[in-house]
């Protein structure tokens, strides 16, 4: 009976030291993924960031120009994100939409080299869907703001939209807004553009 009982204790004992053993893993994993995930998610901002501040206007001031609103953002870039691309400079797209699984805002990135656009900035624009590069997704918010200037000091007022052929200039910066999850604290990228030698005279 002693020995039934010491064994029925000893199995009992292993049971919940393996039932820890694989919390403890299941933990583990689930910490390595966050990791990986949050480590994505910088290096994409990253390359954002860098894409946007080597924005380039093209010879034409006409043509595939810096264009943006609140949910989308063309312009042209010295600096390549996509692989394959190769030279540069790059025609460049961005465009927030919604996921076909209704798990919030994904964004998403169009990239081509410039030699392989068309000129016409309404075409340029036209770009198809299954064209785009998801970047992130799963997002509660998305959105682009621009500033028309940098003020030395006072109130910063960011813009909804921005168009080169009716500024005739860059913005002085693009923010980008992220907000995840509706209880963490917004994400916000804002990518100061040198604009010396972009402004263009009416």
């Amino acid at each position: 009976m002693e020995v039934v009982i010491s064994l029925t204790l000893m199995a009992v004992i292993i049971v919940l030291m393996m039932g820890g053993f694989r919390l403890g893993v299941s933990a583990w994993e689930k910490g390595e993924r966050g990791v990986e995930s949050r480590q994505r998610y910088r290096i994409v901002l990253d390359l954002v960031n860098t894409q946007i501040i080597s924005v380039v206007p093209v010879v034409d001031p006409s043509q595939m120009n810096f264009k943006g609103d609140a949910k989308s953002m063309a312009f042209c870039s010295m600096f390549s994100i996509v692989p394959g691309n190769g030279s540069v400079p790059v025609y460049v797209k961005y465009r927030v939409g919604t996921e076909k699984t209704g798990e919030g805002e994904s964004l998403f990135l169009f990239e081509k080299n410039l030699l392989f656009v068309k000129a016409s900035a309404d075409d340029a624009m036209d770009v198809e869907r299954e064209d785009f590069v998801r970047l992130i997704s799963g997002a509660v918010e998305i959105h682009f703001e621009y500033l028309p200037e940098m003020p030395d000091k006072g109130k910063v007022e960011w813009l909804e939209s921005w168009d080169w052929n009716e500024n005739k200039k860059m913005p002085s910066a693009v923010k980008l807004f992220i907000k995840k999850k509706s209880s963490e604290d917004p994400v916000v990228v804002i990518a100061r553009i040198e604009s010396k030698g972009f402004k263009v005279d009416p």
